[in-house]
């Protein structure tokens, strides 16, 4: 078992060494820090055709190195959205406070990015504190494959992750889960129909003359192309990092900014649970309310979580994925007892739905929806005083909702 938990979570490295072999972000600033270092230029003024295609040169290429090196800082920037909820009510004899408290981190966009999520939600009741929801996830998402800036595909479609989540939920007698594994994404971004952002940075990418290497020379190319010797000395391999930097730059535009995105994600994971069942029993001929440990469970599972995200205008957006944990390998859960038996599938479903409306740039609010459902909670058959026995059931369904305001860093 712990050789295929291993597996698990390398698979994903493994293949993040596909990266390597491609332009990286050092690469662009040795490359910025050159050209932004030449500042004594020996331009020709006798020929005003070669004048001034050399005074253009630097300018345009300044230009276009300043506007990737903004973008670069941009996407290694840490952001994160913190939000907090307090509410109580007491007398001389009862009070009960509820505090909530949500927090997000994230870096990077194309062609990796990494997250960072923690939600809980707890309660004190006349002295007694409750945790009743939490959530810590950390996720790291990247593209295997980045395909060179000649290629028609741009590698969107696929995306590879690892996570690790601990997670637990007091309505369901989950205790502590933990969960990690990896998988991956099929994606489909809609391209031709981006927010208004995503249009002006495209505009403003298109209004920078394009520059590629023709063999010993430099191929400029905006509304009309000529070739012509570098004033700035740029070699063939700083050439091919520049077209790859702005490659870079358009997919990850398109990440970002699509209206639509639609995906299936498929992954395997590791879990390990510590759960308990609380029910209302009709036990002994008397409605009871009981509650039943167990001991904790480790398996394998997979997952399966298509994917809609909708983003109408820029501080609009709309997630709606839902889960659907399934066992890898025995499918069915059962619990007996003598010649009583108590058979179901092993599925679990955690519907995941969230609308972002941002007010200002650090400020935002947040509707969320969420749904877990344990089709085979913890169960068991307990014996009443007259011989026979009855079966615990867990519950089942938490239904989770609520409106939240979020600050920005």
């Amino acid at each position: 078992m712990q050789k295929k938990l291993l597996t698990i979570i390398l698979l994903p490295f493994v293949l993040l060494h596909t990266l390597s072999a491609q332009n990286s972000d050092r690469d662009f600033l040795e490359v910025y820090n050159r050209i932004s270092s030449h500042k004594v230029f020996n331009l020709d003024t006798s020929d005003a055709d070669k004048y001034q295609k050399d005074s253009l040169e630097i300018m345009e290429m300044q230009q276009l190195l300043d506007y990737f090196n903004e973008y670069w800082g941009e996407e290694h920037e840490l952001n994160g959205k913190a939000g907090f909820s307090f509410s109580g009510n007491e007398n001389d004899i009862r009070n009960l406070f509820r505090i909530g408290v949500h927090a997000s981190l994230e870096k990077g966009a194309y062609p990796h990015e990494v997250e960072f999520s923690l939600n809980l939600q707890t309660t004190i009741q006349n002295g007694v504190f409750q945790e009743n929801i939490s959530d810590i996830d950390m996720s790291f998402d990247f593209h295997p494959f980045v395909p060179d800036s000649e290629a028609t595909n741009d590698g969107l479609w696929l995306e590879n992750y690892v996570f690790v989540k601990r997670f637990s939920n007091n309505f369901l007698g989950i205790e502590q889960r933990y969960e990690t594994g990896a998988g991956f994404i099929l994606n489909f971004f809609s391209k031709n129909r981006m927010t208004t952002q995503g249009k002006s940075n495209l505009k403003s990418l298109e209004n920078i003359p394009k520059y590629e290497s023709y063999g010993t020379d430099l191929k400029r190319c905006l509304k009309e192309c000529y070739l012509k010797k570098s004033i700035l000395n740029i070699t063939e391999p700083e050439l091919n990092t520049i077209v790859d930097t702005r490659e870079k730059y358009v997919r990850s535009n398109y990440k970002k900014y699509s209206k639509l995105r639609l995906g299936l994600l498929i992954g395997i994971y590791y879990e390990l649970e510590d759960a308990m069942a609380t029910n209302n029993l009709n036990f002994n001929g008397m409605d009871t309310l009981i509650s039943q440990d167990f001991t904790a469970t480790n398996k394998l599972r997979w997952e399966l979580r298509p994917t809609f995200a909708w983003q109408p205008k820029d501080k609009y957006k709309l997630k709606i994925y839902p889960y659907f944990k399934m066992p890898l390998g025995k499918g069915f859960s059962t619990v007996s007892q003598g010649d009583l038996e108590d058979r179901r599938y092993d599925l679990f479903v955690d519907l995941v739905s969230s609308f972002s409306i941002q007010i200002e740039k650090n400020f935002s609010i947040v509707i969320h929806y969420r749904v877990l459902y344990d089709h085979a909670p913890k169960r068991a058959y307990l014996q009443q005083e007259d011989g026979t026995y009855s079966l615990l059931v867990g519950q089942q369904r938490n239904d989770n909702y609520g409106m939240s305001f979020r600050f920005g860093f």
